[in-house]
């Protein structure tokens, strides 16, 4: 009894460590709010990335933190 509850519970542990190593259910191209969506639409949605002083790819938080420009 005791080595089939072991069993179970290394098959478990397998699917849920499989199922870990799936594809990303979100898009980095989606706009994920709908704020995000209305920015895109009229052009003013700010860069995901840009490069620091070394030339590494960092996120633009300043960017996207900055309040809109008021037309």
């Amino acid at each position: 009894m005791i080595r089939m509850g072991q069993v179970s519970l290394m098959t478990l542990a397998g699917l849920v460590w499989l199922a870990g190593c799936g594809t990303n259910p979100l898009s980095s191209d989606l706009p994920r709010t709908p704020y995000g969506r209305y920015q895109a639409l009229r052009g003013g949605e700010p860069p995901q990335e840009e490069l620091d002083s070394f030339g590494n790819s960092r996120p633009a938080l300043r960017a996207r933190l900055r309040p809109m420009d008021r037309p």
